[in-house]
């Protein structure tokens, strides 16, 4: 899948190696990284995934923004990660458990979602 357009993506037929990586590079933007241990404490790949993004964009957001706040919209996390939104709502409930990050939706919606490190 392309990022950026969320189509297939065609790597010149079949002979392209795909550790071609100048013809790759261009396709997959920016790396998302996250700890492994993560996926223990969560018990989930996808919810590891959202909250490794949550701990970036806490420490990276916005400058001026207390507490660690961010604010993403669901279609921003579909773009970052790849989840769904019914991805993202069963991630989140995840995190939601006891002894978990609390992620503070700011309206009743699951469209988008905000967090803080000061919980």
């Amino acid at each position: 899948m392309n990022g950026q357009t969320n189509q297939p993506v065609e790597l010149a037929g079949d002979s392209a190696p795909l550790g071609d990586w100048a013809r790759l590079a261009p396709l997959v933007g920016r790396p998302i990284a996250f700890h492994r241990r993560l996926v223990d404490v969560t018990t989930s790949v996808k919810a590891a995934l959202l909250l490794a993004q949550m701990l970036y964009w806490v420490r990276h957001g916005r400058e001026g923004a207390p507490g660690g706040w961010f604010y993403k919209t669901a279609a921003q996390w579909r773009a970052e990660t790849g989840l769904s939104v019914h991805e993202q709502t069963s991630a989140r409930r995840r995190l939601r458990r006891p002894g978990r990050g609390t992620p503070r939706p700011s309206s009743p919606s699951s469209e988008s979602s905000t967090c803080s490190d000061s919980s």
